[in-house]
């Protein structure tokens, strides 16, 4: 008769294969695919690197923001934007860190502004050098009176100038500008979700084999000492 309780000799076997040395590592923690599947869903797993693109204009700009983002313990940001336009870092940064708390940020603005918003303005400084040289040369060669088309096609005498932007100008292409900034955040952000995403899955499916390979461990593990014992029992009934 079996001691109340032991059950049968299989389950005794079990038992005893499950404390047995060799399956020590049966007894440990194990990572379950299904319990990583419904934690996550708790929270958004997003990675920390992504890249995104977004394009803007104001009237004769056009710009286009590039960013791209790397792993980083805190938010970092650098920016790079054209000469003469540092006075939009302070709201571009704010721009940022709106939508990220972490993470090695780079920023490109490229920006850009059409020929057409250019004028025409003659140089008098230069227009008045070359009318004290004709003066000077005049009587000593003979010299066709000069035309006025062949006057400004001198170097420096006609040139071009950008139109001066006012305050109200500046101000809302900036806002402008920064708008664009946001929508390539956004955008940067669902990259970085994406990337998450494939990260997700594929710690999904790494926990799915190691589950499936320590089932077969544990498996293992527990018909070894059975297996061990019945060899031995049929050794000693040879002899």
């Amino acid at each position: 008769m079996l001691p109340p309780g032991e059950g049968s000799s299989a389950n005794r076997a079990c038992g005893r294969a499950f404390a047995h040395p060799l399956n020590q590592f049966a007894s440990r923690p194990k990572p379950f695919a299904s319990d990583f599947e419904t934690e996550s869903r708790a929270m958004s797993l997003a990675s920390m690197t992504g890249f995104s693109r977004a394009e803007g204009s104001f009237d004769t700009w056009r710009w286009s923001w590039e960013l791209k983002s790397v792993n980083g313990k805190n938010l970092e940001l650098r920016l790079r934007l054209p000469q003469g336009h540092d006075w939009l870092e302070g709201d571009a940064r704010k721009v940022v860190q709106s939508h990220l708390k972490r993470g090695s940020v780079y920023g490109l603005l490229a920006l850009t502004r059409e020929s057409g918003s250019a004028e025409l303005r003659v140089n008098e400084e230069a227009l008045d050098q070359v009318l004290a040289a004709l003066k000077t040369i005049d009587g000593k060669i003979d010299l066709a009176a000069p035309r006025a088309e062949g006057i400004l096609a001198l170097r420096g005498v006609l040139e071009t100038a950008e139109t001066e932007e006012t305050t109200e100008e500046r101000k809302a292409r900036g806002a402008a500008i920064l708008k664009s900034l946001d929508e390539a955040m956004k955008g940067l952000v669902a990259a970085r979700g994406e990337e998450g995403a494939k990260i997700k899955a594929m710690i999904t499916d790494q926990l799915a084999q190691i589950e499936k390979l320590t089932t077969a461990a544990d498996k293992c593990a527990a018909a070894r000492p059975e297996a061990v014992r019945t060899r031995m029992k049929q050794q000693v009934e040879e002899i």
